[in-house]
């Protein structure tokens, strides 16, 4: 492992400058590792491989416990003349797709769109496994004349596909979902064969791309700006810390000054559940985390979680998981 500069690691990628004193890279076979293990946001693995000289895999790995984590615009693609591929192996990201305009993508979905200009990644969820594969329009010119698979073909065509919609979206699309994990789950006998397999899987990735119609709804995805992310991001900050009581929709959106079906839709897609499932979901797993790990007794456990009664904590801890919270402790303390 070493400690670089942003100009020693990537050509046409920028680290964010803060991350850089935690930042650690080592060479690998056909790429590179880089490491980035903050003391207070977790840490974060990324994957560089050169498939080609135009074709870049970059897989990254996140490991925090909270969405609010900092990993917010890790990097930074400096070239304005690719196409970025997003493949969302797990988890849920916030994907920039405009002007102040996001989207978020969860397990199986992929965003492809062409960058204009300077573009920073999407924000990381809690545990993300995200695949990018990045294309430089440049392909064409340099192998033009030793290109049997047509690669080059292929490349100048998806820059045409994207110049006409944008952004391209394919919701969970099962074909290209497994073809994404086999991607990710490949463990070569042989190292240095790694980038081939991966190019064999671009290339199927392209024929799927190609021949799958891109539902008019997708083309249209509802979007969300910063500030009403910010907003619904403290929103989850303020119940997760007061998990003893529980405000109304209706009464966020006055607290908060956002529209109360944004903040509905726009925390569903963030968080994965509408605002009360998730705070009924995260409190019973606080409580399960105290009667885990701590010496209060059920009845204190129950109040903190806003039961007054712990006979109907009780009952509802047991269609929660199954069980009752007094059995559940017994059971982890043998």
């Amino acid at each position: 492992m070493k400690r670089v500069s942003n100009e020693k690691v990537f050509d046409d990628i920028k680290i964010k400058d803060e991350f850089l004193p935690f930042l650690e890279v080592e060479d690998m076979v056909g790429g590179k590792k880089l490491i980035i293990d903050h003391p207070f946001n977790g840490r974060v693995e990324v994957d560089f491989y050169d498939v080609l000289p135009e074709i870049r895999f970059i897989e990254t790995k996140s490991h925090h416990e909270s969405s609010d984590s900092n990993y917010q615009d890790l990097f930074f693609f400096n070239n304005p003349n690719l196409v970025i591929m997003n493949c969302i192996i797990k988890g849920t990201c916030q994907v920039p797709v405009g002007d102040d305009k996001y989207v978020f993508l969860k397990d199986g979905d992929m965003n492809i769109f062409h960058i204009q200009e300077s573009y920073k990644t999407l924000n990381y969820g809690e545990d993300t496994h995200i695949l990018f594969i990045i294309l430089r329009r440049s392909y064409g010119s340099s192998l033009k004349l030793k290109d049997p698979l047509n690669i080059s073909r292929t490349i100048n065509d998806l820059f045409g596909i994207v110049y006409r919609h944008s952004n391209l979206i394919y919701y969970n699309n099962r074909q290209i979902k497994e073809i994404l994990e086999q991607i990710v789950n490949f463990q070569p006998a042989v190292s240095n064969t790694k980038t081939t397999y991966q190019l064999i899987k671009f290339l199927e990735l392209m024929i799927h791309v190609y021949n799958f119609d891109i539902p008019e709804e997708n083309l249209k995805q509802h979007t969300y700006t910063d500030s009403q992310i910010r907003v619904v991001r403290k929103i989850k900050n303020m119940i997760s810390r007061n998990i003893s009581s529980y405000d109304s929709v209706e009464s966020l959106s006055q607290q908060y000054g956002i529209n109360s079906t944004t903040l509905k839709a726009c925390f569903k897609e963030m968080y994965g559940k509408p605002i009360y499932s998730w705070y009924r979901s995260y409190k019973f797993q606080r409580a399960k985390e105290l009667i885990k790990n701590t010496d209060y007794t059920i009845s204190k456990v129950a109040n903190m979680i806003g039961y007054k009664n712990s006979s109907k904590f009780s009952k509802a801890f047991k269609e929660q998981f199954g069980v009752l919270p007094s059995a559940y402790r017994k059971k982890k303390k043998k």
